[in-house]
């Protein structure tokens, strides 16, 4: 049986955090040859919150590429990870909520605003995978 260190794992989510990001990026790049207003709009917020991921993800590879040590042998450090994971599982929870909230309100109100909390929506859906997978990984 092959076993994986913290270190990996944590490394692994943040590529895949990056590459959600590039791909919500490109995706969201061609907000403007849209013309409902309803996709425009979650495109553009998709193009946002993937530069935003992007940039993040990259940050904690570079971070995670500089001190893979500490990932690998400090169990302190992989708590605090582990914490900062469970943390950020609660706010993308928050994103899906007010994501959600924002497209059910706004369908009555504005397209606008609608595309928005759908884009907040799927983005906070697929950073919970994300942190939530890497909250259960056990440090070692």
């Amino acid at each position: 049986m092959m076993t994986i260190s913290y270190a990996s794992m944590v490394l692994i989510g943040m590529v895949m955090l990056t590459a959600w990001g590039i791909a919500s990026a490109v995706y969201g790049s061609g907000y403007k040859k849209v013309t409902d207003v309803t996709q425009r709009s979650c495109r553009q917020m998709t193009l946002f919150w993937g530069i935003i991921n992007t940039v993040l993800g990259l940050s904690a590879v570079i971070m995670i590429g500089r001190s893979f040590g500490l990932y690998g042998s400090d169990l302190p450090t992989q708590q605090h990870a582990q914490n900062l994971f469970q943390f950020n599982a609660l706010l993308d929870l928050g994103y899906i909520t007010v994501g959600s909230g924002l497209a059910y309100l706004g369908k009555n109100v504005s397209k606008q605003r609608r595309g928005y909390g759908l884009a907040i929506a799927v983005q906070g859906l697929v950073l919970l995978i994300i942190d939530l997978s890497l909250s259960l990984v056990r440090p070692f």
